[in-house]
């Protein structure tokens, strides 16, 4: 399967590891020469300058791959549960030209901010006093309540009333095919 989407991904991955090892190479030549002491005040703050720059268009390059990454990946999801509902089938791995990926699906909770009502009333179904969380000898973990969550869904029992907003969250691992 030749898409031109997946050729240039693949040929934008292939050139991202040669800037990597040249921006890698630079850094380490700018650090050296830093710490020996080769820079002027003057030249440190335009090194300084461009390397912010620098890190602000990786950072916005990360994001928008992040996103991306994320809506493939529910598309994904969301086809590849369509077709195992539709079938029967048992088969829940995907299985690409370069690479498997198994698709997860869970329920995921938007905790309540501290000191509201909502925030109160989960520590009171946990059986956690809010004493208890302001001297730090108790913690509501994040990830354990959305594993919570997410069991009471597929149980089918009712949710909790101190959850302001359950939203759907998919996430796809993926192994590399080996070649």
């Amino acid at each position: 399967m030749s898409d031109t989407a997946i050729e240039n991904l693949k040929i934008q991955l292939q050139e991202a590891g040669v800037l990597y090892s040249n921006i890698r190479e630079l850094v380490i030549g700018v650090s050296d020469r830093t710490k020996a002491g080769d820079f002027s005040k003057e030249q440190l703050c335009d090194i300084g300058f461009l390397l912010r720059e620098l890190v602000t268009q990786c950072e916005e390059i990360r994001k928008d791959l992040g996103a991306t990454k994320v809506l493939v990946d529910k598309i994904m999801c969301v086809k590849a549960m369509a077709i195992m509902l539709s079938t029967q089938s048992g088969e829940d791995v995907v299985h690409g030209d370069l690479a498997s990926g198994k698709p997860h699906y869970k329920k995921s909770v938007t905790l309540p901010k501290k000191d509201t009502p909502e925030y109160e009333n989960m520590c009171k179904h946990f059986g956690v006093t809010s004493e208890g969380i302001e001297l730090g000898v108790a913690k509501i973990s994040w990830k354990k309540v959305c594993s919570y969550i997410t069991e009471l869904a597929e149980l089918g029992k009712p949710l909790p009333d101190f959850i302001p907003k359950i939203h759907d969250d998919y996430t796809v691992i993926h192994r590399r095919k080996s070649m």
